[in-house]
């Protein structure tokens, strides 16, 4: 059946008609495969971008990893992540920009030539920043969920099953 197909049959579904239970029942199928979507289309863009990378002489990882490297000694390196080495203040504090000591040409070339960032993070000046709620499966107490992103599967289950989300929550 095409996609098309597909839709179209979704279309004429009466939702109106079914029960509580069926209803939840879709939402959580539907929840699933959509996940399982997710990954697929993931899976296949990695891949593309592995090709693409490849065609380049390069591979996915060193396009998308901001590494840097001390032009003075190789063996000093930064991954972006955590304090900056001493190394790396010292040359931007002399006049140079972080996009000089990206490792790759075509990387430095693709930072040197990005758009200043928009927004700053963080709460606006004079606001209280609200406290993150985080949430645990009743079922599996292991399983955490710390409210960013999109809920884990185990908690759209429990929601479509019609366990309240408060009853999820927990204190950190």
């Amino acid at each position: 059946m095409s996609v098309a197909a597909k839709n179209a049959s979704l279309a004429l579904i009466d939702y109106k008609s079914l029960t509580t239970a069926s209803l939840k029942k879709m939402v959580v199928d539907a929840s699933a495969q959509l996940e399982e979507n997710i990954e697929k289309d993931r899976t296949e863009l990695r891949a593309k971008f592995e090709t693409e990378a490849a065609k380049l002489g390069l591979t996915a990882s060193e396009l998308f990893s901001n590494q840097y490297r001390n032009p003075a000694d190789h063996k000093q390196t930064w991954t972006g992540r955590g304090r900056k080495p001493d190394w790396l203040k010292e040359q931007i504090a002399n006049g140079h920009k972080l996009a000089e000591f990206v490792i790759g040409e075509v990387v430095a070339s693709l930072h040197a030539t990005k758009k200043a960032k928009g927004k700053k993070r963080g709460p606006k000046p004079g606001t209280k920043q609200k406290p993150r709620q985080h949430y645990a499966n009743p079922d599996n107490s292991t399983e955490v969920y710390n409210g960013v992103g999109p809920h884990p599967p185990w908690m759209k289950k429990n929601i479509a099953a019609g366990v309240p989300k408060e009853s999820m929550q927990i204190q950190v």
